[in-house]
């Protein structure tokens, strides 16, 4: 009895399971269909969604064109909002959907370019009042054609109103012509009388054209050889008279020159020597300037450019009327005296005396040119060099008759010295300048020794103990 009881429970638990098992089979069923469901109306709803959009796109795309045609739906004014509503549309969707408008957009957009290229093409000037469409362009196209009608027509009618008048003229002048031409033959005839009295008359003057033109060929011969010799003349004074005035000018310079300046006059003298400097009777006023060098000659010389100096100063101190200078060269058999003479030929008071430099300079042996030192030591000294050639053969400035020297250095050499046939060239126009303006040439080491500038070893002084007291010509000189 148990059993049964047992039995019957266990029949009703398995009937309670299966039931719960078809019960859950049938909930996922129905579950499972409510999500195909779902998902087909979320289908139907985005394709709704999507076709209404392009639905819109193409009524807006209508509204333009509408628009652009004229007189159908909205002003042209209002086709940007159109355009603005498409770019909105398309900015909330996606994928395909998206794309489809797009090509819509893009379709609006080239009708707009088109349109917009007609509208320039046919209308011209824009009109602020004026609405621009499809429409209002066939209109203008109406309109323009009726004014070339009627201005052709017009044109026709003048032409027409020409043409009669024209006529009207054209038989006046004809009429006119037949008169002249009656005219004009009784003239031909009175013509035929005159040219046969002309030919008689030209016959006659031709014969007396040719005895004068004989006559004339004659005394023109005559005219011309006389001509010829004059002229022959008149060209060689005129060649004398220029050459003696380029000799008058040349030597008026230089005359004016050796009245002004003077090889002979030196350009001061010593006023003091102390016992290793000496002072001279020039200063600032006259132009000196600390580090220029003069030559010192014995107060009794005349001629500086045959007499040897005796020593060389430098100058190292400057004042208004007088300078103090070293002794860089003194001979000392020939000691400096007071009164003795000072020579730069360089420099001048109040002057840069103009110097010319043509060749190569070594001034101290080693085989470099040194033109660039003594372009320095000139213009130190007051010198201004006015014409020289560099180390490519380059002349640098001209002389002139108011040159005062033409300093000549060595030859090039080639192989010794770069550019040498360069160099060789502008030392030759430097020296054909100087030889056409009589330029006296002078060689470098009379140039340094004029200058006080030349290569002895300085010697030692051996008086330089002695009072100044024993060694001037004038004690009270200060």
């Amino acid at each position: 009895m148990a059993a049964r009881e047992n039995q019957g429970y266990l029949i009703a638990v398995i009937l309670l399971v299966l039931l719960s098992l078809l019960l859950a089979l049938l909930f996922f069923l129905n579950w499972m269909r409510a999500n195909d469901l779902a998902d087909a109306k979320l289908q139907a709803e985005q394709k709704g969604n999507s076709e209404g959009a392009l639905r819109e796109a193409y009524e807006k795309k209508s509204e333009i064109l509408m628009s652009l045609i004229g007189g159908l739906g909205k002003s042209v004014a209002e086709v940007e909002t159109s355009r603005q509503m498409i770019d909105r549309t398309i900015d909330r969707l996606q994928g395909s959907d998206r794309d489809a408008v797009v090509k819509v957009k893009n379709d609006i957009d080239l009708i707009m370019t088109e349109y917009q290229k007609d509208m320039n093409l046919f209308l011209g000037a824009r009109d602020e009042n004026r609405e621009d469409t499809w429409r209002s362009l066939n209109k203008n196209f109406n309109d323009a054609l009726a004014r070339n009608y009627n201005e052709l027509e017009t044109e026709r009618n003048t032409r027409a109103r020409v043409e009669r008048e024209a006529q009207t003229e054209i038989a006046a002048k004809q009429k006119e012509v037949e008169e002249k031409t009656e005219l004009l033959m009784a003239a031909q005839r009175d013509l035929s009388v005159k040219t046969e009295e002309f030919i008689n008359y030209k016959t006659e003057q031709d014969n007396k054209f040719e005895e004068f033109q004989s006559r004339y060929t004659s005394l023109e011969r005559d005219s011309r050889n006389k001509q010829s010799d004059l002229s022959n003349t008149i060209r060689s004074k005129a060649e004398e008279i220029v050459k003696i005035e380029s000799e008058k000018t040349i030597l008026k310079t230089k005359v004016d020159r050796y009245e002004r300046e003077n090889f002979d006059i030196a350009d001061g003298k010593v006023i003091r020597v102390g016992a290793k400097s000496v002072f001279i009777d020039v200063g600032s006023k006259d132009g000196l300037k600390t580090t220029q060098t003069f030559s010192i000659f014995d107060a009794k010389a005349t001629s500086f450019e045959t007499k040897a100096p005796k020593a060389s100063i430098e100058v190292i101190k400057v004042w208004d009327h007088q300078a103090e200078a070293r002794v860089t060269f003194e001979n000392p058999l020939d000691p400096i005296l007071a009164d003795d003479q000072i020579l730069n030929p360089v420099w001048d008071p109040g002057y840069n005396v103009p110097i010319a430099l043509a060749g190569v300079f070594d001034l101290d042996g080693d085989g470099i040119d040194d033109t660039h030192r003594l372009l320095q030591m000139i213009r130190q000294n007051g010198g201004n060099v006015v014409a020289y050639h560099d180390a490519e053969g380059k002349v640098n400035g001209e002389i002139d008759p108011a040159t005062r020297y033409l300093v000549v250095g060595n030859s090039p050499i080639s192989g010794k010295h770069d550019n040498a046939e360069l160099v060789s060239r502008g030392m030759r126009e430097i020296l054909n300048q100087g030889k056409a303006n009589q330029i006296q040439e002078i060689d470098v080491r009379k140039l340094l020794n004029w200058m006080g500038r030349h290569s002895l070893p300085s010697v030692e002084r051996l008086d330089s103990q002695i009072g100044n007291q024993y060694r001037s010509r004038d004690s009270s000189v200060r």
